[in-house]
């Protein structure tokens, strides 16, 4: 007992000392960093559950513990481990929390606020399911996942009639039976993307009569997130596949703005050397992308997102001449004065429903910067940023709580009972099973 309990004195000062990393390769995540102590912090209570979120990121040698807690999670005969379940037909599929109803308020009102400063744009949400919710069919028995598509109807019905939405759900389950979702990785496929992008043509009006997609293989070694996450080493790879449209007369030019990097191509094919090989798509999440297109329309597409948007974002650069992307995790600017800089003529919510139940970065980012700060005065760096974005965030939650106290509100959802579409694109890869 004295032996254990000094190994893990050792392990955790061990783990003080060592230097603090900042990303996992392997679940291609950020890791918590020791958090700063403030007097707020303490009394909101989010230092405490930052720390806890910091010693579990941090502790030394954090992927053989992660290995060790996936074997003991077999041994006992449990199929989840890290809030990953091992599911039929080699899946592995991520768990879905119940969401924050605060967040939810929060994120809807600002997003509405956001649509009715900008009357001449048109707005749209895609808040596209994960395969806990389109293959509950292949779950362990039992698994205690909480309703994620009660979740996206509740959220986007309390979206203002100027945002249409783009129904990924009804899509996507209309085509379980296919390879929509990756078995090793948290993202849609890129068949499951090309799904989303029909019926999104569909909701907003765009001509798909000259498109003639077709799937080029270009890696069958690839094994994502979830397996890194859970510790589970199956042995499943899967195929990734990009869609080129056969009849496209058009050449793009992408722009890193962060990094001032120019590129000719969506793609960044050195991304299959690496383990994250799905940043093969923009080479991952940059604060702000600019595609330009020589494509003949005249409309510019503004598609505010996380990494799902990643292999979607390819199928629209047929369809609108400028492209911007921002990923509002990693974007301080003020996103108005974007709008007009770059003549935003429509702007695409697209977040898959697990980031964006969790997700704190969307409102401040929304928010309307109503007093513009002196260009002459420095900044803060980007963590210090992103802290000020949280205490708005909280202050704002803090607000509509105020706000809502001693009345009572009584709300009613719908269900949306339209049809599936059924769509002709084949992916022409599956995942396969390695001999390893």
């Amino acid at each position: 007992m004295l032996v254990f309990l000094v190994s893990i004195l050792v392990l955790s000062l061990a783990s003080l000392i060592a230097k603090d990393k900042d990303f996992s390769e392997k679940e291609n995540r950020s890791l918590t960093t020791m958090p700063k102590i403030t007097f707020d912090g303490l009394v909101r209570g989010t230092v405490e559950n930052k720390f806890e979120s910091y010693c579990a990121d941090q502790f030394i040698a954090r992927d053989f513990w992660v290995r060790a807690q996936s074997i003991v999670a077999s041994l006992e005969g449990r199929n989840e481990s890290s809030g990953v379940f091992r599911a039929k037909d080699g899946y592995l599929i991520q768990d879905f929390e119940t969401p924050d109803q605060d967040l939810i308020e929060a994120q809807t009102q600002a997003i509405n606020a956001f649509a009715d400063r900008h009357g001449n744009v048109k707005f749209y949400m895609i808040l596209a399911p994960t395969a806990v919710n389109v293959f509950e069919d292949k779950l362990p028995a039992n698994a205690p996942a909480a309703d994620q598509g009660a979740y996206i109807r509740d959220f986007t019905g309390k979206l203002s009639s100027r945002i249409m939405n783009v129904d990924a759900l009804r899509v996507l389950r209309s085509h379980k039976d296919e390879y929509v979702y990756y078995k090793t990785d948290h993202h849609w496929t890129s068949l499951g993307a090309y799904y989303a992008y029909k019926e999104a043509a569909n909701v907003m009006g765009l001509d798909t009569s000259d498109d003639k997609y077709e799937a080029m293989l270009v890696t069958t070694g690839f094994q994502g997130t979830l397996q890194a996450r859970s510790g589970y080493r199956p042995r499943t790879y899967d195929d990734i596949n990009v869609y080129f449209n056969l009849h496209s007369e058009f050449d793009v030019s992408v722009y890193y703005m962060e990094k001032q990097k120019k590129a000719p191509t969506l793609y960044d094919t050195s991304a299959l050397e690496r383990r994250n090989k799905y940043e093969l798509f923009l080479g991952g999440n940059e604060p702000l992308i600019r595609i330009n297109s020589t494509t003949l329309n005249k409309r510019n597409l503004l598609v505010i997102k996380d990494s799902y948007a990643n292999c979607f974002i390819p199928f629209m650069t047929g369809q609108f001449q400028k492209v911007v992307v921002v990923d509002p995790r990693y974007y301080y600017e003020d996103i108005d004065e974007l709008i007009d800089m770059e003549g935003i003529t429509d702007v695409i919510f697209l977040y898959n429903a697990t980031t964006l139940s969790q997700d704190g970065s969307l409102v401040p980012v929304l928010t309307e910067i109503k007093e513009k700060a002196d260009p002459q005065e420095s900044f803060g760096t980007p963590e210090e940023d992103a802290a000020a974005a949280e205490n708005a965030l909280n202050d704002m939650l803090e607000d509509d709580a105020s706000n809502d106290s001693g009345t009572e509100n009584a709300s009613s959802g719908t269900e949306d009972t339209s049809s599936g579409e059924d769509s002709a694109a084949q992916d022409g890869g599956g995942s396969q099973e390695s001999g390893n």
